[in-house]
């Protein structure tokens, strides 16, 4: 089958190759948007246990900025990928969907406003480290298929 448009395939692949390999590098950006990540997740475990309205309005604000979140990181990176979407990475996203859930439903039961303080605070650590763990299992994967 002809290529119609007339472009080279070879040099068309060295582009997708040099492009991969710079979604490879770590940027200086990444954990500024780990930490507020987590922060904001945070910030929904911590509402688990408060009276209304925050209960309601934190979750609420965030879950509105999560497109925001997506637009900083493809602002400044110039792409995005779906945290569930590559293979290698679902067990990060399953570990941290387990603690995550666990502290909200703790955030929540436990009838302390201070213990959901606390809970908040451990998924904010949680969330954040679990985006730089998913970064080094995604880039690893990167680096596999190059070099395979």
């Amino acid at each position: 089958m002809e290529n119609d448009e007339g472009r080279d395939a070879a040099r068309d692949l060295a582009n997708l190759d040099a492009a991969t390999a710079g979604y490879a590098t770590v940027t200086a950006r990444e954990g500024v948007y780990h930490l507020a990540l987590g922060v904001g997740a945070g910030a929904i475990v911590t509402a688990q246990g408060l009276s209304s309205p925050w209960s309601w309005i934190l979750p609420l604000v965030f879950l509105a900025s999560v497109p925001l979140f997506i637009g900083w990181w493809r602002r400044s990176h110039g792409w995005w990928v779906s945290g569930y979407a590559p293979a290698r990475t679902r067990w990060v996203v399953a570990l941290m969907a387990v603690a995550y859930v666990g502290l909200a439903f703790a955030s929540f039961i436990l009838d302390s406003v201070w213990v959901s303080v606390l809970m908040g605070a451990i998924a904010a650590l949680v969330i954040t480290a679990a985006g730089f763990v998913w970064m080094v299992v995604w880039r690893r994967g990167l680096k596999t298929a190059e070099a395979g």
